[in-house]
């Protein structure tokens, strides 16, 4: 989960008193919490969040002025005791956009790799026979990084938020759909089951705002939420918060394979790989397999694999972990 998080100048005590009691409906998630609800999360207890697998990161108001809002909420944040990592993430409060890509540029100058400012929401998304369309409003399952007006490309992710509770969920602000909570379901069903046949990311808009032990729609909320997850662990789909995805894909988009040699004789392919170590996680590797593969080899190392179709070919689907690797195919019957 990635926790975006609002400090001053913003958030004065009566919102913070209101954001400390909605955390503790999460506290599943999220525990250690403040015992103090007057108070935010210490640094102590954030990095205790972020040692569980979760990123806390910022969530900016920019209505007075994109830079000025970056600015200020960035020094706010880090003023209250909390370190903003090598890696993250961020969502413009209310999704507010400035430009073509001035967003994404200041975003990129104050070190946000990636950013969720682009929401699945609205009623463009209904038809003329009111049927909901769902899918990829950017043409593509994956971040794609910004171009500005000359051609230059922004070093800033942006992911496509695809399942929100504001646009399914009936008494939730818009609630677009109008959808109870196991029709919302289906529609994470849905878009999950779209994502493993794409190998696409799906990202989620859960608001803690509406956990709050007053509000109206938190059994719905709450009902949708774990609903969406559940199916997702179900099906074997890793859950991981925005900063750790958005490693994986700088680590994916900088590999490389190169010194690629093929031996007429022995039926052997062999081709050097790379990419950037450090992450806690593996690449997959897919090769060529219209002819039967007979072993593959990580340095030196037998590794398993698996053969299927993928676009109308079929390939070999191993992993690796990242780093300098030599790789040997061989083909010809087992």
């Amino acid at each position: 989960m990635s926790i975006l998080y609002t400090p001053q100048p913003r958030s004065n005590n009566s919102l913070r008193r209101m954001a400390a009691l909605t955390a503790q409906q999460v506290q599943n998630w999220l525990d250690p919490f403040p015992a103090d609800q007057e108070h935010p999360p210490t640094p102590a207890q954030v990095d205790q969040w972020r040692a569980r697998g979760h990123e806390f990161s910022l969530h900016p108001y920019v209505e007075e002025g994109l830079v000025e809002g970056y600015q200020a909420y960035v020094a706010a944040f880090e003023a209250e005791g909390y370190t903003l990592p090598a890696i993250k993430t961020a969502r413009t409060h209310r999704v507010l956009w400035t430009g073509w890509v001035e967003t994404a540029k200041v975003q990129a100058a104050n070190g946000f790799g990636m950013n969720l400012d682009f929401y699945q929401m609205g009623s463009l998304l209904r038809t003329e026979d009111n049927r909901w369309m769902y899918g990829y409003f950017t043409g593509s399952g994956r971040p794609m990084k910004m171009v500005d007006e000359t051609g230059q490309i922004v070093d800033n992710y942006q992911l496509l938020t695809g399942l929100i509770d504001e646009q399914l969920l009936k008494g939730v602000n818009s609630g677009y759909e109008g959808l109870d909570p196991a029709a919302a379901i289906a529609v994470s069903q849905q878009m999950i089951d779209n994502a493993l046949t794409y190998h696409t990311a799906l990202a989620t808009q859960f608001h803690v705002d509406f956990y709050h032990p007053t509000s109206p729609a938190r059994s719905q909320v709450e009902a949708w939420a774990k609903g969406t997850l559940a199916y997702a662990a179900e099906k074997g789909l890793p859950i991981w918060n925005a900063a750790r995805f958005l490693e994986f894909v700088q680590c994916k988009d900088q590999a490389q394979i190169y010194a690629l040699d093929w031996d007429e004789a022995a039926q052997k392919l062999t081709f050097q790989l790379y990419a950037l170590p450090g992450g806690d996680f593996e690449l997959t590797m897919l090769v060529p397999a219209a002819q039967n593969i007979k072993q593959i080899e990580v340095d030196g190392q037998p590794v398993k694999f698996t053969t299927q179709a993928e676009a109308g070919q079929t390939y070999a689907w191993f992993s690796f972990p990242p780093d300098q690797h030599r790789v040997d195919v061989w083909y010809g019957q087992a």
